[in-house]
């Protein structure tokens, strides 16, 4: 099989990264990841999606950047003005999608997408705007697909495979939210 070319693929969590990773292989990209995602909080579960998605791609051969450090005043000011979904929601995409679009370009790889289309939670078409805007300020391209065909596929592999799934998006907004604690 003879891969077309690379993309890198933003990773929010392990179990997201099953299914497009799994897609665009299929398609004959050569995937590597990024994982950066300011907004998780706090930093224990920030560290536990990091500890998996990495563990998982050490499994599945895929060579993964991170971000290091962790970055939740980036997210924080991103947010600031707009702490509400979906206004905070928007913000926090494009941040993530222009952190990769900057890497992407940084290691010279021409297309990127990301993990975030495989939840059926997500604005999908807010993303691709978005991760287009990204692209063109980078002078890159966003693959945009609409990952969420294979969503059940990667929760019944992720319970196989005994990987971390959180129970929210990853913010303090959306971890109150879930849990309907003021923050």
């Amino acid at each position: 099989m003879t891969l077309n070319k690379r993309i890198l693929l933003h990773m929010c969590c392990a179990p997201c990264e099953i299914y497009p990773l799994k897609k665009l292989r299929a398609m004959n990209f050569d995937v590597g990841g990024f994982f950066y995602n300011p907004n998780i909080y706090p930093r224990d579960e920030h560290t536990l999606r990091k500890k998996y998605v990495m563990e998982y791609s050490n499994r599945v051969n895929c060579d993964i950047y991170f971000c290091e450090g962790y970055h939740e005043e980036e997210f924080q000011n991103a947010v600031k003005d707009n702490t509400e979904r979906p206004g905070r929601c928007m913000h926090c995409w494009y941040l993530r999608l222009k952190r990769t679009a900057e890497h992407a370009k940084r290691i010279k790889v021409e297309t990127f997408s990301t993990t975030l289309l495989v939840s059926p939670y997500q604005d999908k078409q807010a993303i691709k705007l978005l991760g287009e805007k990204a692209a063109a300020e980078n002078g890159v391209s966003f693959f945009y697909y609409d990952f969420s065909e294979g969503y059940q596929e990667a929760v019944r592999i992720s319970a196989m495979e005994q990987l971390y799934r959180q129970k929210y998006c990853g913010c303090k907004y959306s971890l109150a939210e879930r849990t309907a604690v003021k923050v």
